[in-house]
């Protein structure tokens, strides 16, 4: 058994990228955060975002560079669509034992706790999946640009359209529309040219407003925000969810698409148990327990 040996578990999502670190068999926790951790948008800018998180993290723990390259470490990384966009990810981070799984498995595991239910999980994506026996169910997950449907990335974008839409004379500008249109000077020429280099990261950063403006009664805003929760609510219908099941909302977003549930989808929720950086720790704890026959304390 190596007592020493370093824990990493990394939450990398479009807009941030977390690490929490802890030596094997300790309770103390560090944390640190990078930039953006998208395997399909940037997979070179995610692993390096991902490893500046380690090393942060690594520096307030005093882990050097060997007790890294030693560690076991489980990353939950957005975009990871298969197998081998995981081992492409995580070549070249200098890790000795590393599982790279996509962001909607730390996600479920730790709103759950390992119990049966579903979980949504809305920040600048979107994640809706079930768990049952252990088993971990999705829909959508396939990236901004085909999926996300009702995600922070997907209200920033959709409300600039409307704006574009309202300039053109093809709907009614309100309260929203003028300011996302004010932050590009007024100019929809502007908007246009930012949506040309825009990534999901970017469009999400008008997401904030979207959600004031929905809570003040816009309705351009409740309508961005009614045709998200028609999406969550098919979703989790074609995976199964029935009016006893559990149910988390998470997610810097997830919440404010509560009372836009139907009534038996808001009387089963429930609190998440944990943080998808504190499922992703713990799978790495699960590995090396695994690798090292140590047993789980009770």
């Amino acid at each position: 058994m190596t007592p020493d040996t370093l824990l990493i578990g990394v939450d990398g999502g479009a807009t941030a990228c977390r690490a929490a670190l802890r030596w094997a068999g300790k309770t103390e926790i560090v944390t640190a955060e990078a930039g953006s951790a998208n395997a399909t948008t940037d997979a070179v800018r995610a692993r390096e975002n991902i490893r500046a998180a380690i090393d942060a993290a690594a520096e307030k723990l005093g882990a050097g560079k060997a007790d890294i390259a030693g560690a076991t470490a489980h990353l939950g990384v957005a975009g990871v669509l298969d197998v081998a966009d995981g081992e492409r990810l995580s070549r070249g981070l200098g890790i000795a034992r590393v599982a790279v799984t996509d962001d909607r498995h730390i996600h479920v595991t730790g709103a759950l706790g390992g119990a049966d239910g579903y979980v949504v999980a809305i920040g600048t994506g979107t994640i809706v999946a079930r768990s049952r026996s252990g088993e971990v169910t999705g829909v959508g997950g396939w990236g901004f640009t085909l999926s996300d449907q009702g995600s922070g990335a997907d209200l920033g974008r959709s409300v600039l359209r409307r704006a574009i839409l309202c300039e053109d004379g093809l709907e009614v500008h309100t309260d929203l529309t003028r300011h996302c249109l004010a932050e590009f000077g007024g100019s929809a020429r502007a908007l246009a040219s930012f949506a040309v280099g825009a990534g999901p990261a970017d469009y999400a950063r008008a997401a904030p407003a979207v959600i004031d403006a929905a809570v003040a009664g816009d309705v351009q805003a409740r309508a961005l925000l009614a045709k998200g929760s028609g999406y969550i609510d098919r979703a989790l219908r074609t995976l199964g969810f029935t009016d006893g099941d559990r149910l988390c909302l998470t997610g810097g977003i997830g919440r404010y698409y509560e009372p836009y549930l139907d009534a038996a989808q808001r009387a089963r929720l429930t609190s998440p148990v944990r943080s998808a950086l504190a499922s992703a720790l713990e799978l790495a704890e699960a590995s090396w327990r695994a690798e090292e026959g140590v047993e789980a304390q009770a």
